[in-house]
């Protein structure tokens, strides 16, 4: 009866702590071409619009694959990435734990109104 306790209580253990390791790491990929003046801007987490310490804010190739360069916002979650001029379009991934990994692209333009960008991602 012992064995049997100790067998239950063992196998529950383990998958309740191993279901953590297996939960939804989705992605979030804006649809649209989001325009700035310049590279840089503040990320905030949805819903609450708190400015997120720490994000990893990585410009990518226009296949994703490789890091052009990368930053990470600071304290009041606001991140500048120098745009090259020969660029039209710049592909960001922002990613930090706990949250989905956010795929944007950005046309720098000095055609809109908007100086700074602003991201929302969301959690887990």
């Amino acid at each position: 009866m012992k064995r049997i306790i100790f067998f239950i209580m063992t196998t529950f253990l383990l998958i309740c702590v191993s279901t953590p390791a297996f939960s939804d790491h989705s992605v979030v990929q804006y649809d649209w071409v989001f325009k700035s003046q310049s590279l840089s801007g503040t990320i905030r987490i949805s819903p609450s619009d708190d400015s997120l310490n720490g994000v990893l804010v990585e410009e990518m190739t226009p296949n994703w694959k490789t890091v052009v360069s990368s930053t990470k916002t600071n304290e009041k979650g606001h991140f500048s990435i120098p745009s090259q001029a020969s660029k039209n379009i710049h592909y960001l991934r922002l990613s930090l734990f706990g949250c989905h990994t956010t795929y944007a692209k950005v046309r720098i333009t000095r055609w809109t109104r908007k100086k700074e960008l602003t991201f929302f991602i969301q959690n887990e």
